[in-house]
Order: C-alpha cells, then structure tokens, then sequence
C-alpha cells in the first residue's frame, strides 16, 4: 500500500506525486522500502540521495569503461606496431637472432 502524507488520499497533488516517485525509486532500487520517510520533505531527500547515488554509480561505471577501453586501444596499437617492425626486418632479412631480441625487447 501507497503511503501517502499528509492527508492520505485526500492529500495535495503534489504530495502524491512525490510519495508515488519515492515508492518507484524505492521499488526500483536496492533500497527497498525497509525505511520509510513520515513526510513530503522526507521523501525528498531520499529520492535525491537515490538519484545522485545512482548518477556517481554510472558515473563510476563509465570511467572504469573508458579506462578498459583506452588500455585495450593501446595495446592494439602497440602489437600493430609491433608487427610492422617485424614486417620490416622480415623484409630486409635481418638475422633470426636479432629479429627474435627486438621483438623481446619490443614486448
């Protein structure tokens, strides 16, 4: 059941609308409803701690994302790069040895 302050269902729109968008924050979350706010001003604050913990959360996600995808775009190029020094040296018949050391020190 809907917990609406104030008045209950007789309460203002407004007061409605923000007990209606704190239960969906509620229900959506993993904060559940094991706590629950007595008043408008209540519920505010918890929905906007919910959302501001959720922004830092994707906020979070996003740069470990990006951070993943910098270093695998480095090291592409850096193999690719490495390949055409051993393309190279393949060309210019560069001895076994010394091919086998670049690319040792090249890793």
């Amino acid at each position: 059941e809907l917990h609406f302050p104030g008045r209950g269902v007789n309460a203002p729109i407004w007061e409605r609308y923000v007990a209606s968008v704190y239960f969906a924050l509620g229900s959506m979350s993993t904060l559940g409803s094991t706590i629950y706010p007595v008043n408008t001003t209540e519920e505010v604050v918890a929905m906007m701690f919910a959302i501001t913990a959720a922004g830092a959360f994707s906020t979070v996600c996003a740069s470990l994302s990006g951070s993943m995808a910098s270093e695998h775009l480095a090291k592409l190029d850096q193999l690719h790069k490495l390949e055409k020094v051993l393309k190279y040296m393949r060309r210019r018949h560069v001895p076994w040895e010394l091919q086998t050391r670049v690319r040792r020190f090249l890793k």
